[in-house]
Formats: structure tokens, sequence, C-alpha cells
């Protein structure tokens, strides 16, 4: 079985720009399309953003514990 590529945001940019030109040129039709591109861009996005959040505290704790004194 074939594994699904997970979608990024940049994957997904084309798709989302090509649903709002088609709004612009047909109209309401279409709008259920980018809105539900756009709210797989918005999760794409912040599922690629946790994990730089997750980085910057992993990080932050290292560098705490790196400065407390040893012994003790």
């Amino acid at each position: 079985m074939k594994r699904k590529k997970a979608d990024t945001p940049e994957s997904l940019e084309p798709y989302l720009i090509l649903c709002a030109e088609l709004v612009d040129e047909y109209g309401e039709v279409m709008q259920p399309w980018l809105d539900r591109l756009e709210a797989m861009y918005k999760a794409a996005k912040r599922k690629r953003d946790a994990g730089k959040q997750v980085d910057r505290i992993k990080a932050l704790i290292a560098n705490d514990h790196a400065e407390q004194p040893q012994g003790g």
C-alpha cells in the first residue's frame, strides 16, 4: 500500500491560488473548495510551526540546565 504524503503549506499553495482564481471566475459555487483548502493550508502551517516551538522550548530547557551549577 502506498503511503500518503503529508500536506505541507508549500505543496498546498498552488492549489490555494488556483481555487482563489476559480472563485473569482465562477463565483460562490467554488467558495467551499477555497474554504476547505484554506483550512488545510492553515492546519499544515500550525503543524509545521508546532515542531519549531518544540525545538525552541527544548533548546531553552537545555540552556537552563547547562547554566545550573553542578554538584549539590
